[in-house]
């Protein structure tokens, strides 16, 4: 029985000397998604208050956001993520290793101001124009990081725009969607329709057409 242990001992010494430190680093990965979920769906999902489909919309999981398991119920998983809590179907959630191997295609590369206005300028220069100034902790995905030794970090500060920020003020990090709550959704959605309508207004201008102008004034 000594021998036998004494055998057993040396194979899982002989299996752990083959492993690297990326096998060991891959391995705590997958152990830290025990407690965790990965949204699982091509649009998104309701957040609930409760684990019933008729219960209140507390919040939307989006494809690519992640979550910390609170608790479970029957056919529902109670999950954390960004300032959202509540009940998810597991129909469209992914657990455990399907969740951490699909968040390997999930993740994106997000630049996180460290930094109260940091400036979005038009091209990679202290000179450019400034786009929009970011507030401290909003993060913004990554179009071009230019690698260790650049200066600047080219990111998409509003749908299909981008431009540059000074890398020494953005945390340059592979990370997850988190969800967000109905309420951020609406104001996400407000904003996007008035960054539409002035770019509507700045074309108008341009042309310099007064009647059509008005038009979109009017609308």
């Amino acid at each position: 029985f000594t021998g036998l242990n004494v055998e057993m001992a040396a194979g899982i010494e002989s299996v752990m000397d083959d492993l690297t430190s990326e096998d060991f680093e891959e391995i705590q990965a997958q152990d830290e998604w025990d407690g965790k979920v990965l949204a699982n769906v091509e649009d998104y999902v309701t957040v609930r208050s409760e684990p019933s489909s008729e219960a209140e919309a507390v919040g939307r999981m989006f494809k690519g956001d992640g979550g910390e398991i609170v608790e479970e119920a029957e056919g529902w998983t109670k999950i954390s993520s960004g300032n959202v809590e509540g009940y998810v179907s597991n129909d469209y959630l992914l657990f455990g290793e399907e969740a951490y191997n699909q968040a390997q295609e999930e993740a994106t590369l997000t630049a996180t101001s460290l930094t109260g206005g940091l400036r979005v300028r038009e091209e990679a220069s202290t000179e450019a124009r400034i786009l929009k100034n970011v507030e401290e902790g909003a993060k913004l995905d990554v179009v071009e990081a230019g690698g260790e030794s650049s200066e600047w970090v080219q990111v998409e500060y509003a749908e299909d725009k981008t431009g540059f920020v000074s890398a020494e003020y953005v945390d340059v990090q592979y990370e997850l969607g988190e969800a967000m709550t109905m309420e951020e959704i609406e104001e996400k959605e407000a904003e996007e329709k008035r960054e539409a309508l002035k770019q509507q207004l700045e074309a108008f201008k341009a042309n310099g057409d007064d009647v059509t102008l008005l038009a979109a004034l009017i609308q």
